[in-house]
């Protein structure tokens, strides 16, 4: 573990017995340039509004963040007329670097009764 408080470790995953490769450790930095670093390279958004709801999102780990934060934290106080569609777009490209990049470990198939105990971890 990275003791610099700037950064945040993904946990190293490995899932031989689910059918899932091993997944190696992603790396957020916060101080400085944001990154997401996972074997070396930099899968970091470079669209700036989506970095930096990206970088919001890091600050709360496990929290549910309002869309009004969101908002505000982008926008302040002039938000474009199609806010939520821009919020949401932003939000889909995260998602869709994180899947594409397998900057996450997948989700478990809950209905299998094999995970189901391990899922409402």
């Amino acid at each position: 573990m990275h003791s610099d408080p700037a950064v945040w470790r993904g946990p190293d995953i490995e899932r031989g017995s689910a059918g899932h490769g091993a997944v190696g450790s992603t790396t957020f930095t916060l101080l400085g340039p944001l990154e997401v670093l996972k074997d070396g390279t930099d899968y970091a958004p470079s669209a700036p509004k989506v970095l930096q709801l990206l970088a919001m999102l890091l600050l709360r780990p496990s929290k549910l963040v309002q869309i009004d934060s969101i908002v505000e934290e982008l926008w302040a106080d002039e938000p474009p007329r199609s806010v939520r569609t821009t919020m949401h777009t932003y939000v889909y490209q995260i998602r869709k670097c994180i899947e594409q990049n397998q900057l996450a470990p997948r989700e478990r198939n809950c209905s299998s009764p094999s995970t189901r105990a391990t899922c409402s971890r």
